[in-house]
């Protein structure tokens, strides 16, 4: 079976709690360096691209350098998911590695304190500028409603179009480009699954197991990266060879089912963000 990406969540601790993201974990774990180099040789045979995020916050890792070199060694495309509060602290080392594509999630701006909001934005613009030089940017505004952004959204928006003298209309008609290699991607606001909400459907698809999975921190293997405390957990890497897990009875079910249009786990059945595959 081969992948086209394997999400790793280096850290399940973050700077921020914001509201649209779920709650942290009672314990922070950063994962360890020897794990992180386990893991890597664990999914060379099914991949090459990883992305550094699950949950939490990756560039807060105390390790990050180290990390990188490992992904460098290892030949691994990297691709990381910050909220962009810790860029400016971490760009030394981010400027030593090949990192593909950095996605910032701009939309915690709201979550920032009023006195920091100006600064943390032009903080992420410089050092994106700097990071483009060799990496994608893809500046995330994923807050929208029903497709439409509220005015907040909006004035965040105002601040890229004006720095990259831009207006949003040849944004979108040049495939949402700010500027060379640096890009915004909307998308509406979206609920963390959880085995606690209300029934879906038990029809439709999702990319989870067919070309990508995610490893928490402690280990846990889950089909997705929205599966942030392994309810849908396949097995856990430090414990079983990943091929075993990619093999065993549940990962196939679960694969058997999307690549039929059947959810078979509980979990996908209450997914709303999984509908956006049903298209």
């Amino acid at each position: 079976m081969k992948l086209k990406r394997v999400y790793i969540e280096i850290t399940n601790g973050c700077n921020l709690s914001c509201s649209f993201c779920v709650q942290k974990h009672e314990k922070r774990r950063d994962i360890s360096i020897l794990e992180f180099e386990y893991i890597l040789k664990q999914i060379k045979p099914f991949t090459s691209y990883i992305y550094l995020h699950v949950l939490g916050e990756p560039l807060s890792h105390p390790k990050l350098e180290e990390i990188l070199n490992l992904c460098q060694v290892y030949g691994f495309n990297v691709q990381i998911t910050t909220n962009g509060t810790l860029l400016k602290k971490t760009l030394p080392v981010l400027m030593n590695y090949k990192v593909r594509q950095y996605n910032l999630s701009v939309h915690s701006f709201s979550q920032q304190n009023k006195d920091l909001q100006k600064e943390y934005l032009e903080n992420i613009i410089e050092c994106a500028d700097i990071l483009s030089q060799k990496s994608y940017i893809s500046y995330r505004l994923w807050c929208m409603q029903d497709g439409c952004l509220d005015n907040e959204t909006k004035n965040i928006l105002d601040v890229f179009l004006k720095h990259y003298h831009t207006n949003l209309d040849e944004v979108l008609k040049n495939h949402h480009t700010l500027a060379k290699n640096r890009f915004i991607s909307f998308d509406d606001v979206f609920e963390w699954p959880s085995l606690d909400h209300c029934f879906v459907s038990n029809v439709g698809t999702c990319r989870g197991t067919r070309d990508m999975i995610g490893i928490l921190s402690n280990g846990d293997v889950i089909p997705c990266c929205l599966d942030a405390y392994a309810q849908a957990k396949l097995g856990n890497i430090f414990l079983e060879d990943l091929d075993d897990i990619l093999q065993n009875e549940k990962t196939l079910m679960i694969r058997k089912g999307f690549l039929e249009n059947k959810l078979k786990h509980p979990l996908c059945q209450r997914c709303q963000y999984r509908t956006r595959f049903d298209n």
